[in-house]
C-alpha cells in the first residue's frame, strides 16, 4: 500500500509557519546549490551541490512567491568567493524571475552570455609539475551583468569607509625540507595513479590527495607523527616563535594574539592546537593565558571566553575560521593576527580588519 507522504509527516511544514520575511546572514555559505548543466569536467563546477543549500533556496522562492518577488534579505561582504559563475547562483536566489525575463534562468544559458571556457596548464599538486585544466576564466559582456547584478545588490565603495590602520603583513617563509620533497613526490604518483584509474575511487582520490597536501604542507607529523619527527624548521614553531616575542613585548598592555588553523582541530591524537600551546607554555606563557575556541562549546562559555580575552586575562586564542571568524567580538585588545594555514576563499581572509573592527593599528602574520 502507498500513503502520501502528508498521511505520515506529523510536524508542520515551512511554508505553514507564516514566515514573511527571510534575512539570511552569511549567505555565501549557500552558495553550493545544485546546478543543472551540460558542461562536463570544468573545474569548479559542482553539478551535485548539497542539500543543505537547495533547502535554502526552495525556502527563498517560497517566500518570495508569498510576497510578490520580495521579503529576502542576504547579507555577505563576499558573495562571489571561487568565481564570477557564484553571481549566477545569487541571482537564482534573488531575481530568478528577471532572469528568466531575458532567456537566461539555465545555467547554461548564463554561461553562454557571460562567461567563456577556457583550457590552460597549472600547477599540479606536487607544485613542479603542470596539467591541463579547464575554467570558465574568461567573462564577457560584464557591464551587462554589472547591471543586471546591481539590481539585488548594494556596492559600496572603500575609499572614504574609515578602515582602521593596517601596521603591516608579514610572511614567515619555511624552507622546504627533504622530507617533504619525498612527500610530494608521494602525492604526485597518487593523483597520476587515480587519474589513470588505476586505484579505485574508495580507496583514494583527489580530495584525498588535496587534503593530505594541506595537511602536509602544515605539517608532516599530520600525515604520520611516528614517521616524521619533530623539527624546529616547521611553521608550528616559527609561529610560536612570532606569538612569544609579541607576548612578551606587549605585557605591559596585555595585548591579545589569535592563531587561526583550520587544517587540524583538537583531538586525542596529534594535531596543531595542542602543539601550539606545549610549545607557547614551553616558551613561557602560562598554560591559563592559552585557549581554544573549541572548549566553548556553550554560548555561556563562549562570551566568558570573550570576556577573558578582552579583559587580557587570556592572552593567546586559537581556533579555526568558522568558529572564530564569526560573530566574534574580541577586539579590545587584540594586536595580531597569526595564519598557521591560508584560507582558500575571500570571505575568510581579513578577519582582523572585517570581522573585529580593529580601530587601532594591527599587525598579520601568515605563516603558510
Amino acid at each position: 500500500m502507498i500513503v502520501a507522504i502528508e498521511e505520515t509527516y506529523d510536524g508542520i511544514y515551512f511554508d505553514e509557519l507564516g514566515i514573511t520575511r527571510l534575512f539570511v546572514d552569511k549567505a555565501h555559505n549557500f552558495k553550493n546549490v545544485p546546478l543543472k548543466t551540460k558542461m562536463g569536467n570544468v573545474m569548479g563546477i559542482n553539478k551535485n551541490g548539497s542539500k543543505r543549500c537547495q533547502d535554502m533556496m526552495d525556502k527563498v522562492h517560497m517566500v518570495q512567491k508569498k510576497n510578490d518577488g520580495k521579503g529576502v534579505v542576504f547579507a555577505t561582504g563576499t558573495p562571489i568567493t571561487n568565481s564570477v559563475t557564484d553571481a549566477y547562483i545569487m541571482q537564482q536566489y534573488l531575481q530568478s524571475g528577471e532572469l528568466a525575463g531575458v532567456d537566461l534562468q539555465s545555467f547554461d544559458s548564463w554561461v553562454g552570455m557571460f562567461a567563456e571556457k577556457k583550457q590552460e596548464f597549472e600547477v599540479d599538486v606536487d607544485t613542479t609539475n603542470y596539467r591541463l585544466a579547464t575554467r570558465l576564466s574568461t567573462f564577457h559582456n560584464l557591464p551587462e551583468l554589472t547591471s543586471l547584478f546591481s539590481s539585488i545588490a548594494d556596492f559600496h565603495s572603500v575609499e572614504n569607509a574609515n578602515l582602521p590602520e593596517f601596521d603591516g603583513y608579514t610572511t614567515a617563509s619555511i624552507p622546504k625540507s627533504s622530507d617533504f620533497e619525498d612527500f610530494l613526490k608521494e602525492i604526485s604518483q597518487r593523483a597520476d595513479d587515480v587519474r589513470s584509474g588505476f586505484v579505485k575511487r574508495t580507496e583514494d582520490n583527489m580530495l584525498k590527495i588535496t587534503t593530505d597536501g594541506r595537511k602536509g604542507a602544515l605539517d608532516l607529523r599530520l600525515i604520520d607523527d611516528k614517521r616524521y619527527p619533530f623539527t624546529y624548521n616547521s611553521k608550528v614553531v616559527r609561529c610560536a616563535e612570532n606569538v612569544y616575542q609579541i607576548y612578551c613585548s606587549t605585557q605591559s598592555t596585555k595585548a591579545t594574539q589569535i592563531v587561526f588553523c583550520d587544517t587540524s582541530t583538537p583531538k586525542g591524537s596529534f594535531n596543531m592546537y595542542d602543539e601550539i600551546k606545549f610549545l607557547l607554555t614551553t616558551f613561557g606563557i602560562p598554560e591559563n593565558e592559552i585557549a581554544f575556541i573549541h572548549d566553548a562549546a556553550t554560548e555561556t562559555k563562549r562570551k566568558k571566553l570573550f570576556n577573558l580575552f578582552n579583559s587580557g586575562d587570556i592572552r593567546v586564542l586559537i581556533g579555526s575560521t568558522f568558529k572564530l571568524g564569526l560573530g566574534v567580538n574580541v577586539q579590545q585588545k587584540l594586536y595580531a593576527v597569526h595564519h598557521l594555514d591560508v584560507p582558500w576563499r575571500p570571505s575568510d581572509v581579513g578577519r582582523i580588519l572585517r570581522t573585529f573592527k580593529i580601530k587601532k593599528n594591527v599587525e598579520v602574520t601568515d605563516n603558510g
